[in-house]
């Protein structure tokens, strides 16, 4: 269980499964409309950010386990 956090609105979400890369990359991507799950990967992976405790991807973040 990841849950996840926008920075900009305080939105929480907590997605089950998912690695936190993961999770930030589909939030982020769903908050932009994009449903296709396939395209996650390939599509957002260049936008994550690591650091040394967090994870985020657009206004959205997440502790790494």
């Amino acid at each position: 269980m990841v849950d996840v956090l926008n920075l900009a609105t305080g939105q929480a979400v907590r997605y089950m499964g998912l690695t936190p890369v993961e999770a930030v990359m589909s939030a982020h991507a769903q908050d932009a409309g994009n449903f296709n799950t396939w395209e996650y990967r390939e599509r957002y992976q260049r936008d994550v950010v690591h650091n040394l405790r967090t994870v985020r991807c657009g206004d959205w973040t997440a502790m790494k386990k």
